[in-house]
C-alpha cells in the first residue's frame, strides 16, 4: 500500500508541470529577463533571415485575384470589407498593405513575414509556459518557425488567412491563460474584477477576429478543453476509465458556461459558413458530396490525409497544390489500414502518456484538434493543403520541446545528443525552407515546381500550360492534351487547346478529342472543377466552333457558338468569341449578344463593360448610361464605369455629377496613364464649368 502511495506521489510530481501554469508565475530575476529578451530577439531575427529571400517574389496564383480587387485600394472601403467579405480581416489587412506599400508585392511579403514573426514569438511564449525552460522552448518554436511546410502560408501572399487566424487564435489562448492565472491564483484571492472582465472580454474579441480571418478558428473551444483536461488529470488508485470520466466532468465544470457559449457560437458560425457563405462546393443544401462517393470512403480518405500530414512533419515534401495529386480511397486497403494504425496509435499514445507526461498528451491532442475543421467531417473541395499545417506545427514544436526536455533530464550526455539532434534538424529544415521560398517567385516557377511535384495534378498541368501558351505554344498544347487525358471533363482545357490548334491538321485532331468528350456519360463529367454536364457540353461545342473556324467554315462556327449558349447560358467563352466575331462584321449583333450575356450572367463585369463601350461607340449614350450605373452599383471602384459616366455627364454640362464620377475614377485608377487621363479631364471640366 505504501509502495502504491509512493508511486502515486511520484507520478503526480512528474506530471505537474501543466497544472502549475494556472498559478501566478514568480517574478523573473533581471538576468533571466534579459535572457528572455535575447532569445526572443534571436528567434525573430532567425525567422526573418529564413524568409527574407521571399521579399523578391511577386504575386502568384490566387494572389492576383485576391489582391487585385479595386475595393482594396482605398481605406475608405474597410467598412464594406468588414461586412461583405468572406474572410474580412484578411481583406482589411490587404487594404492596409495597399495604403502602406502601394501595389508592390514586396510590401505584402514583408507583412506576411512580420505576422509570422509575431506568431513565432507567441508559440515561444506557449512553449515556455509549458516547459519552463528557455532552451527547449526555443528549440520547439524553431520547428514551427522554419519548417518547410510553412512557406505555403508565409511566402504565399494568399496565405495571409492562416497567419492572421493564428495570430488572433494564439492571442485569445494567451488571454484565457492570463485570465485563469489572475482569477485562480491563491496569491490573489481578492483580485480586481474589472481586470478579470477585460481579460475575459479580450479573449472573446480575439477569437471573433480569428474566425473573421479563417474558419479553422472554430476549433478553439476544444483546444481550451484539451488544455484543461490534461491539466486536471491526476493519478490515483481509481481505475483508468473512472479517472477519465471524473477528469471530463472536472474539466467541463471548470468553465462550463464558457464552453456552452463558445460551442453555440461556433456552431452558428459553422452553419453560416456552410449554408449562407457557401464555403464548400461539396455542400449543396443538406446534400454532401463525400470524397469517394460515400461517408465510409470519405473517412478512409481523411485517415490517409492525416497519415500524410504526419509524414510531412518528419520528412517534409511540400507540394504547391494537391488537386488531383492525392487519389481518393474507394475501399479499405493496406494504405487505409496503415493510416488507421498510425493515426489511431498516436491518439491512443496521447491517452497513455497522461500518466507519464501530460504535456506530451496535450501536444498530441491539440495537433489533431487544430486539424479537425479540415478533416473532411464536412467535405470540402480542397482535400488537403500544406498551409493547413501552419498552426498545427505549433503543437508539433511543443511536442519536440517537451520530448527533448524529457530526454535531457536523464543524463548529461543524452541531453547534448538530444539538443544537438534537434538543432541539426532545425538547420536542415531551415535550409529547405530558404530554397522553397523561391518556388513562389512567379507563376512560371510556381507551376513548374508543382508539375514536377505532382505530374498527375490537373490543376498543375493546366496552369503550367497557361504559362507556356504565349511563349511555347507547342509545349502548352502537349500539356493541355495531358490535362484532358488525366481528366476528360476538364472543360477549359478543350477550349484553350482549340485556341492553339488553328491549322487544319491540328483542328482535325481537336475534333477527335471533342468527339471523345461528347461520348462521355453525364456522370463522368461531374467533378470538383466541373459541376454541370451542360457546361461541359457547351465547352465542347465552343472548342468545336474554334476548330471549324480554323478550317474556314465560319457559318458552322457561328452556329456552334450559338448552340453552346443555348446549352449553357452561363459559360462566357462562346459569348466572347461571338462578340469578337461580330465586332468586325455587325455591331448590332455584337450588342445583342453582349446584352444576352449580361442578362444571363449579371456578375460578368467584363461583358457589361464591353456592352457599354459598344453602345457608346454607336452614340447610344442613354442606353450605355443604364449599364454603367449598374456596374457602379455592383462594383463602386470600377475605373471604366466611373470615368465613362463622368464623360456622359460632362457632355450634358452636368458638372457636379461629372466631377463626382471623375473623382471616383481617379481613386480607382491603377495604371499611371489612367490617373493622368483623369487628371487632364478634371482640368478640362474645371475650364468648361467656370
Amino acid at each position: 500500500m505504501k509502495a502504491a502511495a509512493a508511486k502515486t506521489k511520484a507520478a503526480r510530481k512528474s506530471g505537474s508541470r501543466l497544472r502549475e501554469q494556472a498559478s501566478l508565475p514568480k517574478r523573473e530575476s533581471a538576468p533571466r529577463d534579459q535572457l528572455l529578451y535575447l532569445i526572443a530577439a534571436g528567434l525573430a531575427i532567425a525567422t526573418i533571415l529564413i524568409y527574407v529571400n521571399s521579399l523578391a517574389n511577386g504575386f502568384v496564383f490566387d494572389d492576383h485575384e485576391l489582391v487585385g480587387r479595386p475595393a482594396l485600394k482605398r481605406l475608405a472601403e474597410i467598412p464594406s470589407l468588414l461586412t461583405g467579405s468572406y474572410r474580412p480581416l484578411r481583406d482589411v489587412s490587404y487594404a492596409i498593405d495597399f495604403a502602406v506599400w502601394g501595389s508592390k508585392a514586396m510590401g505584402f511579403h514583408a507583412t506576411n513575414i512580420l505576422i509570422h514573426v509575431a506568431n513565432t514569438l507567441m508559440v515561444f511564449a506557449l512553449a515556455r509556459t509549458v516547459t519552463r525552460e528557455y532552451i527547449y522552448a526555443a528549440l520547439g518554436t524553431l520547428f514551427f518557425a522554419v519548417h518547410p511546410m510553412q512557406p505555403d502560408a508565409v511566402t504565399y501572399v494568399a496565405g495571409r488567412r492562416d497567419l492572421l487566424f493564428t495570430l488572433f487564435y494564439l492571442s485569445a489562448f494567451h488571454f484565457y491563460l492570463a485570465y485563469r492565472r489572475y482569477t485562480q491564483s491563491p496569491e490573489r484571492p481578492n483580485y480586481n474584477k474589472g481586470r478579470a472582465v477585460l481579460l475575459y472580454a479580450g479573449f472573446g474579441v480575439l477569437w471573433v477576429l480569428s474566425l473573421m480571418s479563417k474558419e479553422m478558428a472554430v476549433s478553439l473551444p476544444l483546444f481550451l478543453f484539451a488544455w484543461n483536461f490534461c491539466e486536471a488529470w491526476e493519478i490515483s488508485d481509481l481505475s483508468w476509465p473512472r479517472r477519465f470520466v471524473r477528469t471530463l466532468r472536472a474539466s467541463f465544470a471548470r468553465d462550463k458556461w464558457l464552453y456552452i457559449a463558445l460551442v453555440c457560437a461556433g456552431a452558428a458560425f459553422g452553419l453560416y459558413t456552410l449554408f449562407i457563405a457557401n464555403a464548400s462546393v461539396r455542400v449543396r443544401g443538406l446534400e454532401f458530396n463525400y470524397w469517394g462517393g460515400s461517408f465510409y470512403t470519405n473517412v478512409l480518405t481523411a485517415l490517409r490525409v492525416h497519415a500524410w500530414y504526419l509524414k510531412q512533419l518528419v520528412v517534409p515534401t511540400p507540394i504547391v497544390q494537391y488537386f488531383g495529386a492525392f487519389d481518393v480511397s474507394s475501399s479499405f486497403d493496406w494504405r487505409a489500414g496503415l493510416a488507421l494504425l498510425l493515426v489511431g496509435g498516436l491518439i491512443t499514445l496521447g491517452f497513455v502518456l497522461l500518466d507519464r507526461d501530460r504535456r506530451l498528451s496535450f501536444a498530441i491532442f491539440s495537433y489533431f484538434i487544430l486539424l479537425l475543421p479540415v478533416s473532411q467531417i464536412i467535405p470540402h473541395h480542397e482535400l488537403l493543403a500544406d498551409h493547413y499545417l501552419y498552426l498545427p506545427l505549433a503543437s508539433f514544436g511543443l511536442f519536440v520541446a517537451v520530448l527533448v526536455q524529457g530526454l535531457s533530464s536523464r543524463r548529461r550526455g543524452v541531453r547534448w545528443i538530444a539538443i544537438g539532434t534537434a538543432a541539426a534538424a532545425i538547420t536542415v529544415l531551415g535550409a529547405i525552407t530558404v530554397v522553397r521560398n523561391r518556388v513562389y517567385r512567379d507563376d512560371l516557377s510556381l507551376w513548374t515546381a508543382n508539375y514536377a511535384e505532382a505530374p498527375n495534378s490537373t490543376r498543375a498541368v493546366f496552369n503550367l500550360a497557361g504559362q507556356y501558351a504565349q511563349r511555347f505554344p507547342a509545349r502548352a498544347a502537349e500539356l493541355y492534351e495531358r490535362c484532358i487525358a488525366l481528366d476528360p471533363s476538364y472543360t477549359a482545357a478543350y477550349i484553350n487547346l482549340a485556341a492553339l490548334y488553328q491549322t487544319r491538321d491540328k483542328a482535325r485532331r481537336m475534333e477527335e478529342l471533342v468527339n471523345s468528350g461528347f461520348a462521355l456519360p453525364d456522370s463522368a463529367t461531374i467533378g470538383d472543377e466541373q459541376k454541370d454536364p451542360s457546361r461541359f457540353r457547351a465547352g465542347l461545342l465552343t472548342a468545336l466552333a474554334l476548330s471549324k473556324g480554323a478550317q474556314g467554315d465560319q457559318k458552322a462556327a457561328e452556329d456552334l457558338l450559338l448552340k453552346a449558349i443555348d446549352t449553357c447560358p452561363f459559360l462566357t467563352e462562346p459569348y466572347d468569341l461571338l462578340a469578337l466575331r461580330y465586332t468586325k462584321t455587325d455591331r448590332g449583333k455584337e450588342i445583342a449578344i453582349l446584352r444576352r450575356e449580361v442578362e444571363a450572367n449579371p456578375a460578368a463585369l467584363q461583358a457589361a463593360q464591353y456592352l457599354a463601350q459598344a453602345l457608346l461607340d454607336e452614340k447610344r449614350s442613354d442606353e450605355a448610361e443604364a449599364y454603367l450605373k449598374d456596374i457602379v452599383n455592383k462594383w463602386p471602384d470600377d475605373f471604366f464605369a466611373n470615368f465613362q459616366l463622368g464623360k456622359i455627364f460632362q457632355s450634358r454640362n452636368d458638372c457636379a455629377q461629372a466631377e463626382r464620377c471623375f473623382i471616383r475614377a481617379q481613386a480607382a485608377a491603377q495604371a499611371p496613364d489612367d490617373a493622368k487621363t483623369v487628371e487632364l479631364t478634371l482640368k478640362g471640366l474645371a475650364i468648361q464649368c467656370k
